[in-house]
């Protein structure tokens, strides 16, 4: 049965024979597709017909040359079919067992959800229910945001959305209304907090106009009613030098497994999600820098960077490119010894575990605990970030050179930040572009002028 040829089916998954395979028809609610369907063939080949076809020996892993057998990548959405398990394939002995591990935790740490099955299980139909539900569960999670972006718009909604408008109904929420609760909110908020306030219930109320509830979106033109809202600028809190010292001093004598970290961001700035979330081959010890590609916040899911800027290449001191090499080393004879190969793909900063450093923990157990042997006032660790572009701008170091570093879409983010730190950054009068000799001979000729002298000089 062709494709083509294929009716459309909503309700319970109907199992239709076809020429030497199965063909399970599942209807689910795409927008622009009415229905689509799972195909088996006598081989156990899934196939997933729809907005999103399957990508079949896909490769998910840059470095590694791992594949799944199919895999939806909008989604992140796969499958293998484990083959050879009644006949003792590779899979089910030892060093096979263990090269799966590996691949297995590769992908969830990547953010994959991949089910497996037997071809026994694929030709009888039992995989098509979980194939089902996850890409049910993936299509009403599909969206352009990441998860730490989702948390916060949750948190905005929760606390401002809900409040003003959870008694409304969404066909009652017009401009006028959202007009009034954005003034209310700005007599009371900083602007960036107003704005994200409206981005989040923004993004909420399209949900409704793409699902057709809504004719159009009121979240509209209302910049202008938060704009005069006041800014509020972020304390700047750095440590001074001595003060890093005595941290780094202390942690390399007290906490040693974690000296490399705090190193790391005292001396390159990077985010404390960069740095968690760097692996090994992101790091050019021939050509002295780090690659920042990617972010693990606080909910530990691998994300994108905070923004397009926040990819860059960031230069390593030599005291930080030695201390990492010394780590490098130290993770490489681990390996030898637990009879596993180094992998590039390893974290450069992991826990015993060898899973990526627990934000929460590293504070508890190591930062706040740190700070207060070293009888130095608790900061956060942002505030190693901070403290480099402080004293780099300080001791006179390129203003852009220092925003690329840092990750700033542009130097004037940076120095909004940091203008008290930049060397020079004080009033200069208008006369800064003048002529320094005709300034004097205008000025003589000003005086000449007032005591009755016409004459030019």
């Amino acid at each position: 049965m062709s494709a083509a040829a294929l009716p459309a089916l909503g309700g319970t998954p109907l199992i239709v024979p076809g020429n030497g395979s199965l063909t399970v028809f599942i209807d689910f609610p795409a927008p622009g597709s009415p229905s689509q369907y799972i195909g088996v063939d006598s081989w156990g080949i899934v196939d997933y017909q729809a907005n999103a076809s399957p990508a079949r020996e896909y490769r998910f892993h840059h470095e590694r040359r791992w594949r799944f057998d199919f895999a939806w990548p909008l989604y992140k959405v796969a499958v293998e079919v484990d083959g050879g398990i009644y006949s003792r394939g590779r899979h089910v002995r030892g060093s096979g067992f263990e090269r799966d591990a590996e691949k297995r935790n590769a992908a969830v740490l990547a953010g994959w959800r991949v089910l497996h099955f037997t071809p026994r299980q694929v030709k009888s139909g039992a995989a098509v229910q979980a194939i089902e539900s996850l890409m049910r569960m993936a299509e009403l999670e599909k969206t352009d945001l990441k998860k730490s972006t989702k948390d916060s718009y949750s948190y905005l909604l929760k606390k401002h959305v809900v409040p003003a408008f959870g008694a409304e109904r969404l066909n009652s929420i017009d401009y006028s209304k959202l007009k009034a609760w954005v003034i209310e909110q700005s007599e009371e908020y900083a602007k960036d907090s107003v704005r994200l306030q409206v981005a989040a219930l923004r993004t909420m109320l399209q949900e409704a106009v793409n699902e057709g509830i809504l004719p159009v979106n009121p979240v509209m033109k209302l910049g202008k009613f938060y704009r005069s809202a006041k800014r509020i600028k972020e304390k700047i809190d750095p440590f001074t030098i001595e003060e890093l010292h005595q941290i780094e001093e202390k942690c390399r004598d007290r906490f040693p497994e974690s000296y490399p970290f705090i190193l790391c961001m005292a001396r390159t700035g990077v985010r404390i999600g960069e740095a968690t979330a760097l692996q090994w081959h992101d790091i050019d010890f021939a050509k002295n820098y780090i690659v920042v590609r990617r972010n693990i916040p606080h909910h530990r899911q691998v994300e994108t960077t905070k923004t397009e800027a926040s990819q860059r290449k960031v230069d390593m001191s030599p005291e930080l490119a030695a201390e990492l090499k010394i780590q490098r080393t130290e993770q490489k004879k681990k390996a030898l010894a637990d009879g596993k190969t180094f992998d590039a793909e390893q974290w450069v900063f992991p826990n015993e575990d060898g899973t990526p450093i627990f934000y929460t923990n590293f504070l508890r157990r190591v930062w706040h605990k740190v700070q207060d042997q070293s009888k130095v006032r608790r900061r956060t660790p942002h505030d190693l970030r901070h403290s480099w572009a402080s004293h780099m701008l300080a001791a006179g170091a390129d203003l852009a050179y220092v925003s690329a570093q840092l990750g700033h879409a542009n130097p004037s983010i940076t120095l909004r930040i940091y203008s008290h730190w930049v060397p020079g950054m004080r009033r200069v009068t208008t006369a800064v572009l003048d002529n320094g000799k005709n300034a004097s001979n205008l000025q003589a000729l000003a005086v000449g002028k007032e005591f009755g002298n016409s004459e030019r000089p």
